[in-house]
């Protein structure tokens, strides 16, 4: 199986209609790929600007890698979080013309926070999830073996 997938079409929408709510200038192009090998349990995925040599060739700014055999399992809520989250680190710089990708900080992560009823326990949920997820798949995978 390739490393690199595209991702459903439900996991391209979601992120799509985040894109288009969201401050993000729309002459940035965002390319969303799975990656089956995507652990998602230090973090929900990888934001990454692209070099100007792979712009060129590509011709994506920034490439948010996912796994969209975890993230198609979770529930609704979980995976706007996720999308919010990945998408919130992408800032761009009006005076310098220029694309950032940040780490949260506590005023930004609250920020997506807030919308949650009980925000830790949806961050922790989904940390949880995508564990469990993982390992069955470790299982599944162990036992065709």
């Amino acid at each position: 199986m390739a490393q690199f997938e595209e991702v459903y079409d439900e996991t391209q929408s979601l992120f799509n209609a985040e894109i288009e709510s969201s401050m993000i200038p729309r002459d940035i192009r965002i390319k969303i790929v799975s990656n089956d090998k995507l652990k998602m349990v230090k973090s929900f995925g990888e934001v990454k600007k692209q070099s100007e040599l792979n712009k060129f060739i590509g011709g994506y700014d920034i490439i948010i890698v996912i796994n969209d055999y975890v993230f198609d399992q979770l529930e609704p809520k979980q995976k706007q979080y996720i999308v919010k989250d990945l998408l919130g680190s992408i800032q761009y710089d009006m005076e310098k013309d220029k694309i950032n990708i940040v780490k949260h900080d506590v005023s930004a992560f609250s920020g997506i926070l807030l919308g949650y009823e009980k925000p830790i326990d949806t961050y922790l949920g989904i940390k949880e999830s995508s564990a469990s997820i993982l390992e069955q798949k470790e299982i599944l995978e162990n036992n065709k073996k």
